[in-house]
């Protein structure tokens, strides 16, 4: 009795034509855009997406809740309503170490805004 049957040969036979026949354009495209970027990008950490809801402090009292997109051990891309009108100095809280850490607003881009963790 066989180990594979016919039907699993010619599924393995379309995925392994699938990958030899399919155009490196695509991929070599992907490759250089992505070294593009990397050479006009100004991190030094490498950024996580995390998709986790988190308030911000603006005065020690007044809270806005936002949504951080992704972090490093450096900063975060953060959303929230209102980014325009925040001060240039916040406290993030993260909800990985249920701590305000403060941060430094370092771009702004429409509901998005990067910030740079300060340390005390």
């Amino acid at each position: 009795m066989p180990l594979f049957s016919t039907r699993d040969d010619d599924k393995n036979k379309s995925r392994l034509e699938s990958v030899i026949l399919t155009p490196r354009v695509d991929f070599n495209e992907r490759v250089l855009a992505q070294a593009k970027h990397r050479r006009h990008d100004k991190r030094v950490a490498e950024r996580v997406d995390t998709f986790k809801m988190t308030e911000l402090k603006l005065d020690g009292r007044s809270k806005i809740r936002c949504l951080i997109k992704n972090i490093s051990r450096t900063g975060a891309k953060i959303s929230c309503e209102g980014s325009a009108s925040l001060p240039d100095r916040i406290k993030l809280f993260l909800p990985t170490t249920f701590e305000f850490v403060d941060a430094e607003v370092v771009w702004r881009d429409g509901k998005d805004i990067g910030v740079r963790f300060v340390k005390p």
